[in-house]
């Protein structure tokens, strides 16, 4: 299993410790504060403070109490699973696969095997987006509750910039950008 658990860089502008907090939630599983603080390298002040924040917002929750070896027992804290959504899009040359996951990567919904021709053409480009959308209308879940889309395609992709250079680069936008519009 791969960790996707980002790792913070202290002179790093684009460190998000909200986004590290709920990686390692939903790679991990349920921590304390001090354990985040020490596989993420945040102090025990800020992890306290982000996970207070992202209880508000309805993203964590304190499970409670467990038992320690000595001293204070502490509190539990975790993603609450339906609280946000991801979309998986499998492109393969004659279908495509799309599935919903919630925070702890449980398989909500799959459809399987939707007829489809991987062409790098704008129709083929548009088609899939239509795929997603239609898909994307059938869910009783929120639109504003899917956070994010991973598309597997193949051939050659930045994955940090999310350009494809192998199908649909039609514009100077990133493969990502032009999915995430549609």
């Amino acid at each position: 299993m791969t960790k996707l658990v980002e790792s913070p860089k202290a002179s790093s502008k684009s460190f998000d410790p909200k986004r590290s907090i709920l990686s390692y939630f939903a790679n991990v599983g349920n921590a304390i504060i001090p354990e985040l603080g020490k596989e993420l390298s945040i102090s025990v002040p800020k992890v306290t403070s982000v996970v207070n924040e992202l209880i508000a917002e309805g993203l964590v929750q304190d499970y409670g109490k467990i038992e320690s070896s000595g001293g204070r027992k502490p509190n539990l804290y975790g993603v609450v699973p339906h609280s946000a959504f991801f979309l998986g899009v499998d492109v393969k040359q004659t279908h495509i696969n799309i599935g919903l996951l919630d925070l702890q990567k449980n398989l909500l919904k799959v459809t399987e095997h939707l007829p489809f021709v991987l062409d790098n053409t704008q129709v083929s480009l548009d088609t899939l987006c239509e795929h997603i959308n239609a898909f994307i209308e059938e869910l009783t879940v929120p639109r504003t509750k899917i956070l994010g889309i991973g598309i597997n395609l193949s051939g050659r992709i930045n994955y940090e910039t999310g350009y494809s250079y192998s199908f649909y680069f039609f514009e100077e936008r990133p493969l990502s950008e032009v999915i995430e519009k549609k």
